[in-house]
């Protein structure tokens, strides 16, 4: 986690978008304390029931965090929305040139593009990503939205 909160990208954003994490995941919950303790807005998906369309909600506290029903993939949903400078996307597979495979929902990439097109400057995305989760090469489509950088222990 170190490696993720002196990167630059991180250090110089006023406001960052992170995900929650499932179990097998890299763990959020220490992003999510330091960008409370910065003085960063925070911002943290929801999915929206019936539909492969995701929004980035606003998050005001841990506290806020922990009074947020779980959804049904045991993770806590939102209830607000805005843009953000910096995107930390899940994934199960990347490479160092930041093409992820995702869970197949595609909802990072279509909210990804959405910002890119809505925005003059689209958001830093970042991904964390345990060193087993990478790999030389992933092909990718047209739709699929290439991160900004990899971060994972070397």
């Amino acid at each position: 986690m170190i490696k993720v909160l002196q990167h630059p990208k991180y250090v110089e954003a006023q406001s960052v978008s992170v995900y929650l994490s499932f179990d097998q995941e890299i763990q959020t919950g220490d992003l999510l304390e330091d960008i409370f303790k910065s003085g960063k807005i925070c911002y943290i998906p929801r999915f929206r029931k019936g539909s492969s369309e995701m929004e980035m909600i606003r998050l005001f506290s841990m506290e806020d965090l922990n009074k947020l029903p779980v959804n049904k993939w045991n993770i806590r949903q939102p209830l607000d929305d805005e843009i953000r400078e910096s995107v930390f996307e899940a994934g199960l597979v990347f490479t160092p040139d930041g093409k992820r495979l995702g869970r197949g929902k595609a909802y990072y990439d279509q909210f990804l593009h959405k910002c890119s097109k809505q925005l003059k400057n689209s958001p830093v995305t970042l991904a964390l990503a345990f060193k087993e989760q990478i790999l030389p090469h992933l092909p990718t489509t047209p739709t699929d939205y290439i991160m900004d950088y990899v971060l994972y222990e070397d």
